[in-house]
């Protein structure tokens, strides 16, 4: 008898968190809505085209970093498994989404490509990683205070 009383009180307890829960606001309001590449093996010298979605979901113009972070799968540490890292400052407009290609070399070249602008990262850094294995390639979107908002990853072959 005690276990049946304590289930239903376990079950009335849950439908009242399942009734809170459908009632309270999800707040989305700066997020990576897509990261994709052209191909999943990269070669030093070949361009990789990178897509990434940007969305400010807010009633606020709003400065964002746009981070593309890449490691070595099996040693994701910097510096011996860090290969590069670039970034570039966005301006995202209210209640707007922006669709930002990026090219890289897997060298020396990144290109950001955006409305009408295309240009060089803000920040770019390419370490001494070279390992023929797969790497994890991390879109970040930081807010003006720094802060990481969304993370998207997907991994590439570099071959």
């Amino acid at each position: 008898m005690n276990i049946i009383l304590r289930d239903i009180k376990q079950i009335i307890h849950d439908i009242g968190l399942l009734i809170k829960y459908c009632f309270s606001r999800d707040e989305i309001s700066l997020v990576l809505s897509l990261l994709s590449v052209n191909s999943f093996i990269a070669t030093p010298g070949i361009i990789s085209n990178y897509e990434v979605q940007i969305t400010n979901n807010t009633s606020q113009e709003t400065m964002i970093k746009l981070v593309l972070d890449i490691y070595l799968k099996s040693n994701p540490q910097h510096p011996e498994g860090h290969y590069s890292y670039f970034a570039k400052n966005i301006i995202m407009p209210a209640y707007k989404s922006k669709l930002i290609m990026i090219t890289y070399n897997w060298v020396d070249k990144v290109q950001f490509t955006f409305d009408n602008y295309s240009g060089n990262p803000d920040d770019f850094w390419q370490g001494s990683c070279d390992e023929k294995e797969t790497y994890i390639v991390k879109a970040l979107l930081i807010d003006s205070q720094g802060t990481s908002r969304d993370i998207l990853t997907i991994n590439q072959q570099l071959s």
